[in-house]
């Protein structure tokens, strides 16, 4: 009986031991604020009077620099952080371009195939007219290169905003049967977002499945992001910021379709996973999603307009997108040489009805890429894309 108390005694006191035994937390890497950073942004948000934007920056595939700025919500007086999400708009045709990549990586289908008429990746389904020469001749590749020469009205504007109350597979029978042919398929350049609409209807046709779980499956993914997600009209998705337009686009950032902009403008991310996915693009190994051969294909841009790709920037040794929608504006350039890439989002945008007010914004956020991507400044050595640290 004795020795059962003393065995009890040393057990009671063996978990007390336990349960008074300090747990010494690994140390947590801190960002330090860079001055000169946070200057360049809140002078470019007073510049175009912008109330929020979120910045990431990475030095070889490390995510080095993280934060919000202003308000995700003036009203409510919310302040923006990494986590908020914004609408990315063009930035979006990256991700297109990239899920075309992937099928071709699965030899599901060429860039040089042809997307209509007999035979074709779509084929005949769509649209009640009979098929003109032209339009059977687009491949792939010129769709994503803006060459294809269709999609347009006769005054040659884009059609991605007409009938946004047909579906997907009606709106693009009512294009085929509607547009014009601007000219011969892979002549000239013309930025038409139906262009990448198509291409995100050739995803869903070759895949059998949505285009946003393809790309979730195939692109997100293999890119430890779980946060980007397509937009949707009228309606905020979690912890999505407010948006304001300004001059003639000031009540218009919820009245058009983001649906429609499928594969041409409505992905909706952060900062951090805008960022990831650039990193993927670029020679610092971290989520490389194409084997070099297909990269090469990705980056390949047209003679027509010798910086644009299949569906992303090309500038020498940089990489870059940018986009731009009533309500919001965003940007990411990637610079092979230094290490460093930058991403940043915005809710809201300059007037660009105004030719020479969309020029000043976007030659602002050009020149602010540049800057953040060109210097080395003096980083933390961490990588914030392994912790929740802000």
């Amino acid at each position: 009986m004795k020795n059962l108390f003393f065995i009890c005694l040393i057990l009671l006191t063996q978990c007390k031991t336990t349960e008074k035994e300090p747990v010494i937390p690994e140390p947590v890497p801190v960002q330090q604020d860079i001055a000169e950073i946070d200057g360049l942004i809140n002078a470019y948000m007073s510049e175009f009077d912008l109330p929020g934007v979120s910045l990431a920056i990475a030095k070889d595939g490390a995510l080095v620099y993280l934060k919000g700025y202003g308000f995700a919500d003036v009203e409510k007086g919310v302040e923006v952080n990494p986590d908020h999400v914004f609408r990315i708009a063009s930035c979006s045709k990256a991700y297109t371009g990239m899920a075309i990549m992937k099928l071709v990586e699965f030899d599901a289908i060429q860039l040089s195939d042809k997307v209509f008429g007999p035979g074709a990746i779509l084929g005949t389904q769509f649209g009640t007219k009979a098929y003109s020469e032209s339009l059977k001749q687009i491949t792939v590749s010129q769709l994503l290169l803006n060459t294809s020469g269709t999609f347009v009205n006769a005054q040659k504007r884009d059609l991605v905003n007409m009938h946004e109350e047909l579906s997907n597979e009606d709106y693009l029978s009512w294009v085929l049967d509607n547009s014009i042919q601007e000219f011969a398929p892979g002549s000239a350049y013309h930025y038409v977002n139906v262009n990448y609409f198509v291409a995100s209807m050739i995803v869903e046709a070759v895949s059998g499945v949505s285009f946003y779980d393809f790309l979730k499956n195939e692109v997100l993914y293999k890119i430890d992001d779980e946060v980007t997600a397509l937009g949707v009209s009228n309606s905020d998705l979690s912890n999505e910021v407010k948006y304001y337009g300004q001059g003639n686009l000031a009540g218009h950032e919820y009245d058009f379709s983001m649906e429609r902009y499928i594969g041409s403008g409505n992905v909706v991310t952060s900062a951090k996973s805008l960022l990831r996915f650039a990193i993927s693009l670029g020679p610092s190994g971290r989520w490389n999603l194409l084997p070099t051969p297909l990269m090469n294909e990705f980056v390949t841009t047209t003679p027509h307009s010798p910086n644009w790709g299949h569906g992303i920037g090309v500038w020498g040794e940089r990489l870059y997108m940018y986009g731009s929608l009533p309500s919001t504006r965003s940007g990411w350039m990637l610079d092979k040489q230094t290490g460093l890439t930058a991403a940043i989002i915005s809710n809201s945008n300059a007037d660009y009805t105004s030719a020479a007010l969309d020029q000043e914004i976007a030659y602002g956020q050009q020149d602010l890429l540049i800057d953040l991507i060109s210097k080395q400044r003096a980083f933390e050595d961490i990588d914030q894309f392994l912790t929740n640290v802000f």
